[in-house]
């Protein structure tokens, strides 16, 4: 927790099988390593995973889920007790501007989500 760790599909459904019992919220940031707002997001989100100590930060890598467009990534999904709350398909579509955001852009909508 508070740290932003790589998982594979098959280590994702096993964290979030694990967390579903706490209650506590795990975040999962699917990324093309070749995309620029993937790279940017990323660096965001691993310094801010430090801030929501109570959560599981999981980057998972779009290539392995079998994401074949990059369009649609950045993907953030957001589990609560083993519920999917959000599914932010393409996440810089929610910032203010998907080709100049921010820390605190990223940070803004992390804190309306992870709060509800």
């Amino acid at each position: 927790m508070g740290a932003l760790r790589d998982a594979t599909p098959d280590e994702y459904v096993d964290i979030v099988d694990e967390w579903a019992q706490s209650g506590d919220c795990v975040v999962v940031v699917i990324l093309v390593n070749s995309s620029a707002a993937s790279r940017r997001s990323e660096s965001i989100e691993r310094a801010l995973a430090a801030g929501f100590a109570e959560t599981v930060f999981l980057r998972v890598s779009a290539d392995e889920c079998g994401f074949a467009d990059a369009s649609v990534v950045s993907i953030v999904l957001v589990r609560r007790g083993g519920e999917l709350k959000h599914n932010l398909v393409r996440v810089v579509d929610h910032l203010s501007d998907p080709n100049g955001f921010v820390s605190h852009d990223v940070t803004q909508l992390l804190d309306s989500i992870l709060c509800k």
